[in-house]
């Protein structure tokens, strides 16, 4: 538990979000990596990273396909739509 901030207190910097990290946001929700202005599109990715600006890591990749799954589509929205339809369907049927 943390005591919330006073009225002229800034929060820790922990809590700032980055513009790394809006980016980040933006290619989860779009499931591709976002283009820069005067960006070459042909341009090789150094090794070691994934093309995307908000997380380039390659190890970091994984964590696009967790809101929208490039590779097979399910995704949390999708198990979420599934065990919300299980709960519906167990109690329409009685059980």
């Amino acid at each position: 538990y943390e005591p919330p901030l006073q009225k002229d207190q800034k929060p820790p910097l922990e809590y700032v979000l980055t513009s790394r990290d809006f980016v980040f946001i933006k290619e989860c929700i779009i499931g591709k990596p976002l283009t820069l202005p005067n960006h070459n599109h042909h341009s090789k990715i150094p090794p070691g990273q994934s093309g995307f600006l908000g997380r380039p890591a390659i190890t970091q990749e994984f964590l696009y396909d967790i809101i929208s799954n490039r590779h097979n589509g399910l995704d949390v929205d999708k198990i979420d739509y599934f065990a919300r339809d299980e709960r519906r369907a167990m109690r329409s049927s009685g059980e």
